[in-house]
């Protein structure tokens, strides 16, 4: 029996593992590179080695997923994690580390603090700011997760070694690829930009600075959208921006690898995109001015045929079932039972027939 639940856990492990390898970002052999990225690389030089730098982490999942064992210790399979740890090495690498000549330098201490506190951050945004731990919890982390981490690295071409308290990282077989590493985590990617901006080589980010907001049309989840729901997001996104409301900083809504990420404007507007749908724009219900007979009247007057959907609380349930929940009122419209949950969203098409109702919703809501 337990040898059946290693395998299964092993299988899922994989699954997990092979999912890194999709809707990969291709990447050109020239793209726009701004000098603050280069550290002293040429741009034909930097654009080379950043797809190197692809090439060699996709070898990497690619090889595990025929040997995930080289990746674990004492078949500890764990998928929440640990399938994200070649991603989290190279972006801890490249935010607590110094470069000197070919090496990636780090305080030891800075690197598994930072390592820590973004470990099990698969699902949810990532830390801005960076938590201590203390030496006991550190060295067990490092016992169960990396060391075993810095094995497998080692086999695939990295040079890890840990000095007193510095941990240095190098890739002999070209130097490079340490500043290339070091530049992919100046963004500071606390958001879905994690996922589908770093975990994904969208290199459109070095055409932006770092401390700048990337546009909107350079995230790779917008590239990953049809024309006909691009043209629909640019029209939202000018049709807000002249109401004085702008996107701020993607998060995730994570479902293994097939949600991209949700444009979050403010606390009432948000678009979510998935890989099935594309774009599923959101309105939130201000529940502190919530009406139950305003917000139904107001319902009604939206006509059948432009699709709005009213989403239930989670404690409502997904069909609005549980009657202790005291967030929603089943109600009969137009024939259908529908649970007005003053804590759930509506959901609109992305067309151009719902555009001016999904605006009109805010203002009213």
């Amino acid at each position: 029996m337990a040898n059946m639940q290693v395998e299964k856990k092993k299988d899922e492990f994989i699954i997990k593992l092979k999912s890194y390898l999709n809707n990969i970002c291709d990447i050109p052999e020239s793209f726009p590179v701004l000098d603050e990225y280069l550290v002293g690389l040429t741009q034909e030089e930097f654009c080379m080695t950043f797809r190197e730098l692809k090439d060699i982490i996709m070898g990497i999942y690619e090889d595990l997923s025929v040997s995930p064992e080289r990746l674990v210790i004492d078949n500890n399979y764990t998928t929440s994690s640990k399938p994200d740890i070649i991603f989290k090495f190279i972006y801890v690498t490249g935010i607590v580390s110094e470069i000197e000549g070919i090496l990636l330098i780090a305080d030891r201490t800075q690197f598994m603090n930072a390592f820590m506190t973004f470990w099990g951050k698969t699902n949810t945004q990532l830390d801005k700011k960076i938590k201590e731990f203390d030496k006991e919890q550190q060295d067990k982390f490092y016992k169960t997760e990396i060391k075993a981490l810095f094995h497998c690295l080692k086999g695939f071409g990295f040079r890890i070694e840990e000095q007193e308290n510095k941990i240095i990282v190098s890739y002999p077989r070209n130097p490079a690829i340490m500043k290339v590493i070091k530049s992919f985590a100046k963004h500071r990617f606390f958001r879905a930009g994690y996922i589908y901006d770093y975990r994904k080589f969208n290199y459109r980010v070095f055409a932006t600075a770092s401390d700048a907001k990337v546009p909107l049309t350079d995230f790779y989840s917008f590239q990953l959208l049809n024309d006909e729901h691009k043209k629909y997001l640019l029209t939202l996104d000018e049709k807000l921006a002249e109401m004085k409301i702008r996107y701020g900083e993607t998060v995730e809504s994570w479902g293994w690898g097939t949600n991209p990420c949700k444009y979050v404007y403010n606390a009432k507007i948000s678009v979510h995109q998935n890989m099935e749908e594309g774009l599923i724009p959101h309105i939130d219900i201000d529940r502190k001015t919530y009406d139950l007979e305003k917000v139904l009247e107001y319902y009604l007057t939206i006509p059948e045929e432009i699709g709005v959907k009213v989403k239930t609380c989670n404690r409502c349930g997904a069909g609005g079932e549980n009657p202790e929940c005291g967030n929603c009122a089943q109600v009969v419209v137009r024939g259908k039972n529908i649970n007005m949950c003053k804590i759930g969203s509506w959901f609109f098409p992305p067309t151009s027939e719902a555009l001016p109702y999904f605006l009109d919703a805010y203002e009213k809501l």
